[in-house]
């Protein structure tokens, strides 16, 4: 061997070597894995009995036929936990079982070249007859088929029965089935040639293959070297992102960064700096606070979706939530059969969505008339509802409740609209509304 090539060989081995152990290291030291995850299944033995029966007479004549099979269908689940330190994302589930299909089909076809007829009183009438069943879960049976008279052939039959079960890894599934057919060569002309069928039965599975990718992570403080310079250790399970990534430690701490502000305690307002992630909930300490009964005025805007001001009188001021909403624009339209109601968003900052509430007085009770929360769509949406429970000549009273993402809730309204006993200028108002 030639000196060059035998060193270019090494080479290429050594190269070869260290790649591999250094993707090797670079997996073993990954902040976060996947694992695939999915279900099959496995055919053993014959799922398929069929028949092809001849009849060419003479006058009388019966032939029949049979066949079966038998086998099994084995349930695989495809999973291998990685093992080692790695712990389970919160939320991830591993399912131990699947729903597994049966189909049984029984079909064919026929062909009856011969007359039904009498000679001299006796007589013979030509029939094809098939029966045919499967065992596979609980699949129903099949009906049995018969086919009489004159010159025809076509389609012996086409049935189709299904029966669906929840299944475990490793279970096998029996499945077994028989078909058989018999033909009578009836009386006819000269020209008669053949009876004859082809019946056939047969099985097949399907299974939910769940395909999916199970997450895992690494505990806190476990050494990682990942594209991420900020921080070498991975994160406890609630800093898990919502993709396959692992958050670091300092990026959750930013996350509670973000919950800096001021809050209601009671009657006190507290200014919180959230500067602790522990076990993923966010800590914080209380710079400072303020009693709102000892102020003498109460007006203190604060950041919205943020922070708590107070407002009211001393000696009665409350500690309240500062919406996280700005609406530009809050109306209701008579239409023919229904109220339209529209509003319009500057600015949604934690908003979780939208409750409409009508009454029919000013200061009356309000009832909430939408069976679900109206989905908040982010800053600068045009939102509607149509309210179409209401009755001509009465007049309706609407407030808009913003609900944001803490549960806080603040109403904005009322504005009323009547329903006309008109029937055509509702529908007027409507189309000149925007001119």
């Amino acid at each position: 061997m030639n000196y060059q090539l035998f060193q270019n060989i090494v080479r290429f081995v050594l190269l070869f070597l260290v790649l591999s152990i250094t993707k090797s290291m670079a997996a073993d030291s990954s902040c976060s894995t996947t694992v695939p995850y999915s279900w099959s299944f496995t055919k053993t033995g014959d799922s398929v009995a069929s028949v092809n029966v001849v009849n060419d007479g003479p006058t009388g004549t019966t032939v029949t036929g049979s066949d079966n099979f038998s086998g099994s269908f084995t349930i695989e689940r495809n999973f291998t936990s990685p093992g080692g330190d790695w712990i389970l994302v919160p939320g991830e589930v591993i399912p131990n079982t699947t729903n597994f299909t049966c189909t049984g089909t029984f079909d064919g076809l026929y062909a009856n070249e011969t007359l039904s007829m009498s000679l001299q009183g006796i007589g013979f009438p030509t029939h094809v007859n098939a029966v045919a069943g499967v065992t596979c879960l609980d699949v129903p049976a099949f009906s049995s088929v018969s086919h009489t008279s004159g010159p025809s052939s076509g389609g012996l039959t086409n049935q189709t029965r299904v029966s669906t079960s929840s299944v475990s890894d490793g279970q096998g599934i029996n499945i077994s089935g028989n078909v058989d057919a018999d033909t009578l060569f009836g009386a006819g002309l000269p020209i008669i040639q053949e009876v004859s069928v082809f019946a056939q039965v047969y099985v097949s599975g399907s299974i939910d293959t769940q395909n999916k990718n199970i997450k895992y992570y690494k505990p806190d403080s476990t050494t990682c070297s990942d594209s991420n310079p900020d921080n070498d250790t991975c994160c406890t399970a609630s800093c898990i992102d919502t993709d396959t990534d692992v958050k670091h430690c300092g990026a959750c701490n930013n996350d509670c960064a973000d919950k800096n502000g001021s809050y209601c305690n009671g009657q006190v307002k507290e200014e919180r700096n959230y500067n602790i992630c522990s076990g993923g909930n966010c800590e914080y300490t209380v710079i400072s606070s303020l009693d709102c009964n000892s102020l003498d005025v109460h007006s203190s805007p604060g950041t919205p979706g943020k922070d708590y001001s107070c407002t009211g009188s001393p000696g009665s001021a409350t500690c309240s939530y500062v919406t996280a909403i700005t609406l530009t624009s809050f109306t209701v339209t008579t239409l023919q059969n229904e109220i339209l109601i529209e509003w319009k968003t500057d600015m949604e900052l934690d908003n979780a969505g939208f409750n409409i509430w009508r009454s029919e007085e000013v200061d009356g009770e309000y009832i909430k008339i939408n069976d679900s929360l109206i989905q908040a769509e982010g800053s600068d949406y045009q939102y509607s509802f149509a309210d179409n429970a209401v009755v001509k000549g009465k007049t309706y009273y609407y407030k808009l409740e913003d609900i944001d993402l803490n549960g806080v809730a603040t109403l904005h309204g009322p504005v009323s609209a009547r329903m006309s006993n008109n029937s055509f200028l509702p529908i007027l108002q409507f189309l000149l509304r925007d001119r």
